[in-house]
Order: structure tokens, then sequence, then C-alpha cells
């Protein structure tokens, strides 16, 4: 009788030894799978599949060449449904007026080849597709189709889905509804002399902060006179790789030779970035570093802007990995300081029923003799 109570304590401290140790792996397994799948949700919004559609480069016209056009280009599948897609044209002019100068909508169109030029028929591309400008319905002045404007800021934006009757060329101006912020995929504002442009980039673009207070990054100045010929005159060209940087980055345009339905031509190092003034001449940062650029150019004194050095902070690769070792850890002491209860609880047990037979004896032998 005896042997089979001294065994139950036994049997109930294996059991909850058994149960405290599967406990504590369990809890740790969950900490583990957590983690896994917290690294793994990391992991891929940290590199989404991008899809989207750029503009890639922009020729204005000059008295001698007329090829003026836009070229779109895109990093998602052919053929693109370009049906919800819109370009506008805004112009703020010396009078602070911001209205609609033209507007192109694609109604049909679907896009077949990785760039897409839309312009004068000069500039029908080598290889590539091509819309004209009337084809487009693209409004035209007296003389060009992108008139860059003296003393005015062109805002030439793209948009998609905005509703069709928005929009309406000459009578639409601009405001907060007209703007349609959430609704623009890229966007490239230019001039040739500048001017009236705190409050179309303010309505446009409120969220972009490159540069110093009075002197944002964001307009491109286009600087050919008169006397350019076909082969001399320049565009913006789109110089960053398209799969880091999605478009909205004027700083990665370069002025250089024109090539309407090709690769943008990067690699010349006589051709220099169309935004090009003030300490981005010296700055070491690589163009295309939209990040690290934004966050080096600082407000400084009277307005212009200075480099800040950056002091990247780079997370240890195995933080996840320390962070699941410390749970485990903490785990398993749980486990071991349970266990030296119980087995502090069994001896103490062991020895009361000691204390209980001797006092049923009618002698007391020595403690050498249990």
């Amino acid at each position: 009788m005896d042997n089979r109570r001294s065994s139950v304590p036994l049997r109930l401290l294996l059991l909850l030894l058994k149960l405290s140790v599967l406990t504590g792996i369990s809890g740790n397994l969950n900490e583990l799978s957590s983690s896994s799948s917290s690294s793994s949700s990391s992991s891929s919004s940290s590199s989404p599949t991008r899809c989207s559609v750029i503009i890639n480069e922009l020729q204005l016209a000059a008295e001698k060449v007329p090829n003026e056009f836009i070229e779109l280009t895109t990093t998602c599948s052919l053929p693109l449904d370009l049906t919800p897609y819109s370009l506008v044209l805004w112009i703020a002019d010396k009078n602070g007026r911001m209205t609609i100068k033209s507007k192109a909508r694609f109604t049909t169109s679907k896009m077949t080849h990785r760039f897409l030029v839309i312009g004068h028929p000069a500039a029908i591309p080598i290889d590539g597709q091509f819309y004209s400008f009337d084809e487009l319905d693209w409004h035209k002045n007296e003389k060009y189709y992108i008139d860059k404007g003296n003393k005015k800021t062109n805002a030439l934006i793209l948009y998609k889905n905005i509703p069709e009757h928005l929009h309406q060329v000459s009578n639409t101006s601009l405001n907060n509804d007209t703007a349609q912020t959430e609704k623009i995929v890229d966007w490239l504002f230019y001039a040739s002399v500048g001017g009236n442009s705190h409050e179309i980039r303010n309505l446009l673009i409120p969220d972009y902060d490159v540069g110093a207070d009075t002197g944002k990054h964001f307009r491109l100045m286009e600087t050919d006179n008169s006397s350019v010929t076909p082969e001399t005159k320049r565009s913006f060209g789109f110089c960053c790789d398209t799969e880091r940087v999605a478009g909205r980055w004027p700083l990665g345009f370069k002025y250089s030779l024109a090539t309407p339905g090709r690769e943008n031509d990067c690699s010349n190092a006589a051709y220099r970035y169309a935004l090009n003034e003030g300490l981005l001449t010296t700055t070491k940062i690589d163009r295309c570093e939209v990040d690290s650029l934004t966050q080096a150019l600082k407000t400084s004194d009277k307005g212009h802007t200075k480099v800040i050095p950056i002091k990247t902070q780079v997370r240890p690769a195995a933080t996840q990995d320390s962070g699941t070792a410390r749970s485990l850890g903490i785990g398993l002491g749980i486990g071991f300081t349970v266990m030296a209860g119980l087995v502090l609880l069994a001896a103490a047990v062991q020895y009361n029923r000691k204390r209980r037979q001797r006092a049923r004896l009618p002698f007391f032998p020595a403690d050498d003799q249990f």
C-alpha cells in the first residue's frame, strides 16, 4: 500500500514535468512560427512588384526644330491597356492663372512597345510605338504643341482613372478638386525662364519636399536658344532605372540629345543633369538614390541647400534570430524553474512521509537507519 502511495507523487511529478517541458517547447515553436511569418511578410512588402507608366523623355520645340515629343515607358507587362490614362498639360502664367493648355486621353489605345512616342510626325521613332498629337486631339497654339512659354511654369501630368468630363482645355482652372493629386501617376515640371511656380507646385505635388523651402528642386529649365538645329537640339531624358525609381523624380533627368523610341543616352559624360544647380553639382550621392538624396538636401541659411552627411543605421542581420533565441532561452528557463520546484515539492512530501512513519514506531532509531 505504501509503495503504491509513494509512486503516486512520482507519477504526478513526471506528468507535470512533461507538461511543463512540452508547454515551453510549444510556446517557443509559436514564437519561431510568428517570427518566420513576420520576416516573410516584411521581405515581401519591401520588394513589391511594380507596374507603372513613366514620362521618360520630353523634347520641346525650337524655332528651327519643330519635332517636339513626349515619350512614355512602362514597367508593366505588354500589351498594356492605356484607356485609364490621360496626359494633361497645366500652365501657370505670369498673371497667376492656372489652367489646362492641352489634354490627351487614350480612349482605344494599347501600349504594345516599351516606348510610346506622342509627337510631331518628324519625331517618328525608329523602333517604337507612335501617336501624333493630332490623333489624340492635343491642342496646338499658333506654332507649337508643347510651348515652353516665357515666364510660365508648365506641369505635364500623367493621370489614371480621372473622370472624363473633369478636365476641359481652356475651361478648367487648377484647384484642390481638379488637381486630383491622388490619381497622378507621374509628373514633369518645365520652363524656359520660369515663374509663378509656387502655387501650381503646392496644388499638384504638395508632398514633394526636395531642396530648400524657397528653392525646391522640381522644375526643369530649357536653355536651348533659337540657333539650335535638329542635330544639336536636346531633350530631357530620364536616367534612373525604372525598376528602382518609377517616375516622380526630376533629379534623374539629363539634358541630352533626343532618342525617341529608344533608350535614353545616359552614359555620355558630356550630358549634364537638368537639375544641376547649387550643391547638387558637388554632392557625391547617386542621383537615383531617392531616399538618401532627399534626406541629404536640407534647408540652410537664406533658403539655399546644403549637403548634410547621412549616418545610415544598418540593422544587424541576426536581429530576428537573436530575438528568437532570447525567447527560447526564456521559455527553457521557466521550464527548468518549474521542474526544480516540483523536485523540491516531491522531496518535502517524501520527508513528511518518513516523519509520519517514525511517529508510529515504539522507539526512535538513528537517522542513518532510514
